[in-house]
């Protein structure tokens, strides 16, 4: 059965297509890695908010652990990629950080 925007995804789910632009407002879009690897999507509304501050930083922690069981982590919020750039330099992230200013993706993604 097709999925609809309004049902949830759910592990093992194939994600929808998509491309969103980076921080560095490069495109990115998941079709562009192999599907064999695993993907890990850290939705945050917005930047700078104490959740994401927290959530973030745990990730790139783990991201060894990640690259081991060869997943990539990626993080959607509705920020600009002005406030995308300012948050992987302070935050000191290097998994990418993708603009989705119109929230349409976030949505289908949560």
């Amino acid at each position: 059965m097709p999925r609809t925007a309004s049902q949830t995804l759910k592990v093992g789910d194939t994600a929808p297509d998509f491309t969103l632009k980076t921080g560095n407002r490069e495109d990115w879009h998941p079709q562009r890695f192999s599907w064999k690897k695993e993907r890990r999507a850290g939705l945050c509304a917005f930047r700078f908010s104490s959740v994401c501050s927290a959530q973030l930083p745990s990730y790139e922690a783990e991201l060894g652990r990640f690259n081991d069981l060869d997943t990539e982590v990626v993080s959607v919020s509705m920020d600009s990629g002005f406030a995308l750039a300012a948050w992987a330099k302070s935050m000191s992230t290097s998994f990418p950080l993708l603009s989705d200013f119109s929230g349409v993706q976030s949505t289908s993604l949560s």
